[in-house]
């Protein structure tokens, strides 16, 4: 599953780059990650999921937790509600805020 996300990103060097840290950081995880990533692909446009690893790459996060965090700061939980469970679903809307209040006082 993991070659089949190299594949289809072999575009995007962030995606690329994406892909490798998560292995690096979580390699015990990389195979439920990668299945969430094709997941979110159903509910997000490519260039918001690029986005959001471009966001996570330059935090050196890169794992499907912040990403999807990341994605519901910027676009809302509407989509987030259709494939996360409501308990996880609350984790990234926390993480969400801390990723909002981080950008408000970078930016």
């Amino acid at each position: 599953i993991e070659g089949i996300l190299l594949d289809k990103y072999k575009g995007f060097d962030i995606a690329i780059s994406y892909l490798k840290r998560m292995r690096e950081q979580k390699p015990r995880y990389v195979y439920p990650q990668c299945r969430k990533l094709i997941k979110l692909e159903k509910y997000y446009e490519e260039n918001e999921l690029i986005n959001a690893m471009e966001y996570c790459v330059s935090k050196d996060t890169c794992t499907v937790f912040e990403l999807c965090s990341y994605m519901i700061f910027k676009h809302g939980d509407t989509n987030a509600k259709k494939f996360v469970p409501i308990h996880t679903l609350r984790h990234y809307k926390d993480r969400a805020r801390v990723i909002e209040t981080e950008e408000k006082l970078n930016g």
